[in-house]
């Protein structure tokens, strides 16, 4: 988005915007003549246009044929042109943009154009804010990955249908119908930015979950699989109102982010090993399992993790090491540095992400307990709101006990 903007400032002080080209055009008299001239070159220059007998529907096989041969129309594109009346096209296009620039959602009415804007405005700053340099200096991280339009159209394409598959919804975005009046785009980004709320932010709802130990490498390049693959159980979880589930990951979260954080490079491997389109099912399954695991009170060792994951013996392959250091290598000093004494939150002993910081009163409130420095702590959102609460963790466990018996 900083790219965009001063790609924008830069072309509006050097060239000048189209509405000033015709300014200058309408009355040469008034400008310099080097500015007259690019005015006269822009605004008269012949455009070749290829007429098509026949309706839209003809006109539009025939703009794909075109840009199918010679240079041939991004994959990412081309699948978001065909489907831009579906609300996962029209959602995605708005949160890569935060909620600005060309506006497909132009034709709702205006209150509806408000919401898809708003929320996907939200949408963008909890996926890609702050933006990633490289190398990585910080844990203060996006989770979403480094940001550039055309990465960030694909990851949000496959975000919004991983949602609407763990919703019951269109597993694809070809599958759904077209939307008339904005409503499904308002439900599609909604149900999205209630699962990345669980994730990030400082929403009472939020786990925090610290970028760097679930979605990074230890190089620190972003793992989309991993990522995709907690957003699936996130939203299975929140489609099932399943808040014992959320209790389940709290008690075990000390436990499986020790194992995330000294086995990166496994982690990494077993990736590598896996087949692309097998990678985030594959992913769902070893952290789903992970999870019961630590649950149930057992240890989880490397050797059951890759078996979880369908591999024996070794996957670890030798990388050769060259004199310089490379951006991979500084990140994974800090990163390897950073984590060893990460700071934590005293209820869960989770890794705090700075994203996701709650104020919490050690003695609370209706216990008498003030708002100074000594009796304030720092922990996730969820754990503060209702990972604390006795009572939320006692329906918690009902309802786990309950799920268990059907």
């Amino acid at each position: 988005m900083k790219a965009a903007k001063k790609t924008r400032e830069i072309v509006k002080t050097a060239v000048g915007s189209f509405k000033d080209l015709q300014n200058v055009n309408s009355t040469p008299g008034k400008f310099k003549p080097n500015l007259v001239l690019r005015a006269k070159t822009t605004l008269t220059r012949s455009l070749q246009i290829q007429w098509i007998h026949g309706n839209a529907e003809k006109a539009e096989i025939s703009f794909f044929k075109i840009n199918t041969h010679g240079t041939a129309l991004d994959p990412v594109e081309q699948r978001l042109l065909k489907n831009r009346k579906k609300a996962a096209a029209i959602a995605a296009r708005a949160v890569v943009r935060a909620g600005r620039g060309h506006r497909y959602w132009s034709g709702f009415d205006e209150d509806v154009r408000a919401k898809v804007e708003a929320t996907a405005q939200e949408m963008y700053e909890a996926l890609f804010e702050p933006e990633l340099s490289v190398p990585v200096k910080t844990l203060n991280i996006p989770i979403g990955g480094p940001y550039s339009s055309h990465n960030a159209l694909d990851l949000l394409m496959d975000f919004i249908e991983v949602v609407e598959g763990a919703f019951g919804h269109e597993k694809t975005i070809e599958e759904a119908k077209d939307d008339t009046d904005g409503s499904l785009t308002v439900d599609v980004i909604g149900r999205c930015l209630r699962t990345a709320r669980r994730i990030v932010g400082v929403d009472a709802p939020s786990l925090g979950l610290d970028p760097v130990v679930y979605f990074y490498s230890q190089t620190g390049r972003f793992n989309r699989d991993i990522f995709l693959a907690v957003v699936e159980i996130f939203a299975t979880a929140e489609h099932k109102h399943n808040k014992a589930f959320y209790f389940k990951f709290t008690d075990v979260r000390q436990k499986l982010e020790a194992f995330l954080i000294a086995l990166k490079t496994l982690l990494t491997q077993l990736n590598i090993a896996t087949h692309s389109k097998q990678r985030r099912g594959m992913w769902v399954k070893v952290v789903n399992t992970m999870i019961d695991r630590f649950a149930e009170g057992e240890d989880v060792t490397p050797e059951f993790v890759m078996g979880t994951a369908g591999f024996t013996g070794d996957v670890l392959s030798k990388k050769k090491i060259s004199a310089s250091i490379s951006d991979e290598v500084k990140s994974s000093v800090y990163i390897k540095k950073a984590l060893e004494n990460p700071m934590l939150c005293p209820v869960c002993k989770g890794v705090l992400s700075p994203k996701s910081v709650s104020y919490d009163h050690k003695q609370p409130k209706n216990q008498g307990g003030k708002g100074g420095e000594e009796n304030v702590q720092l922990t996730h959102p969820f754990c503060n709101t209702g990972y604390k609460n006795k009572a939320d963790q006692l329906a918690a466990k009902a309802q786990e006990k309950a799920v268990a018996a059907e």
